[in-house]
């Protein structure tokens, strides 16, 4: 069985069936099965056997190994690549620590499918603290934690615009296929935690994250970003960003290069203090058939949360969100279609998000929804089962769609 890596030029439309959306698991299963049936050799980095980077290196040359932390140690690293057919196990007791030396995180080439900026996407930029380009099948398990200390890059350099390049995020995986990433513990990050981008068949599981919100800025959870068939599942997130938002690409650069995001299940997680589930504002190369089911928040800035801006291109269909339960958030669902947007690129059409359905949401929020689109920016949604308890209701522009047993009315908030 193929797990093929993602490839350009793909706007086509993919189906949005429930059985296409279940299939996802099976494809990752039937591939992590498949890589399991290779035997690779275990490598111990510990003061008295052999350091990371002699394992790394021992690692590319075998083809693939597992690499495991000595326990109960603190271990101390710059940045680095995983290469094909390689597990990282950090275990219990186990922390994994970032260098806070710039120095140690080497300029790479700027994300083609992002406008250049000093804030998302430097040219160059820094690396990573673990990356991957071009890579199969590779995992990073185990009960321990990974500190990126990134608080080097926030105060005050970041808001005080002293970085040349922008902040490394703490997990990158660059035109790689077959990930697994689970029961580690993610903390401090300097910028988005995890960001799997051009990539396929991810599998995030069972991970924590933790990046101080009174402090950190712009350190979102889990970031797939121009990715297919991809997992997130049973972790717990508390961040100073959106818990989780899932990219495509910006602006001109992303509706050119033109590689969407589809086929993405988000279910029983748990999110405590962050932006919410977003989509966007990055949806120029499209996403699409995304399901958002079984999940918990509190003290979440938004719920359902839907961004972007006008002549983006690109934009968001076949989204279904269930069974959400919410504890004191700001807004039920927050949809915006000028979202903090740069001069527009009148030759690139506008994004189009559709066939949106918000189902068994329940909770308390501050307000119920608060959704402005584009004249035809927003059609066919559907709001069902939907029992909130808010200071204030709804406020709704240019959406179209219908609303069943939803409470506070949305009255005429909807166009039919």
């Amino acid at each position: 069985m193929a797990c093929a890596s993602e490839q350009k030029g793909n706007r086509e439309g993919a189906g949005n069936s429930a059985f296409q959306r279940v299939s996802v698991l099976f494809l990752l299963l039937a591939c992590v099965a498949q890589a399991a049936a290779v035997s690779y050799p275990v490598l111990e980095v510990a003061p008295d056997k052999i350091s990371l980077s002699a394992a790394l290196r021992l690692c590319a040359e075998a083809g693939g190994c597992h690499v495991t932390l000595e326990g109960g140690r603190v271990h101390t690293a710059g940045a680095f690549n995983l290469t094909d057919n390689m597990v990282l196990e950090i275990p219990s007791g186990t922390t994994l620590l970032a260098s806070t030396d710039p120095a140690d995180f080497p300029l790479i080439a700027a994300l083609p499918s992002y406008p250049i900026s000093t804030g998302k996407n430097s040219s160059p930029r820094y690396q990573a603290f673990i990356g991957s380009f071009g890579v199969h099948n590779i995992s990073i398990i185990g009960a321990g934690t990974i500190d990126m200390q990134g608080q080097v890059y926030w105060y005050p350099a970041y808001h005080n615009k002293t970085l040349a390049y922008t902040r490394p995020r703490m997990l990158e995986f660059i035109s790689s296929s077959l990930i697994t990433v689970s029961g580690v513990t993610l903390k401090n990050s300097a910028f988005w935690t995890v960001h799997p981008v051009y990539c396929s068949d991810v599998l995030i599981s069972g991970v924590t994250i933790h990046n101080p919100p009174a402090t950190s800025s712009n350190t979102d959870g889990i970031d797939p970003d121009s990715s297919k068939r991809v997992i997130i599942e049973g972790c717990t997130i508390f961040t100073a960003d959106d818990h989780i938002a899932i990219k495509a690409g910006q602006d001109t650069p992303g509706y050119l290069y033109n590689v969407s995001t589809r086929h993405v299940v988000i279910r029983n997680n748990h999110f405590l203090v962050g932006g919410g589930i977003a989509l966007g504002s990055e949806v120029s190369g499209g996403i699409e058939n995304v399901t958002i089911a079984n999940n918990t928040m509190e003290f979440s800035g938004d719920a359902v949360r839907m961004k972007c801006c006008p002549h983006y291109g690109g934009g968001i269909s076949s989204l279904s969100y269930t069974d959400l339960d919410v504890t004191l958030s700001g807004v039920g669902v927050f949809i915006d279609q000028n979202y903090e947007c740069p001069t527009p690129n009148t030759s690139i059409p506008n994004p189009l998000f559709t066939d949106i359905h918000v189902r068994n949401m329940n909770g308390f929020v501050g307000q119920a929804g608060s959704m402005s689109c584009f004249e035809g920016g927003c059609e066919n949604f559907v709001f069902e089962d939907i029992q909130l308890e808010s200071i204030l209701r709804w406020r709704c522009k240019n959406v179209h769609g219908t609303a069943t047993n939803v409470h506070p009315p949305m009255d005429r908030c909807l166009e039919q």
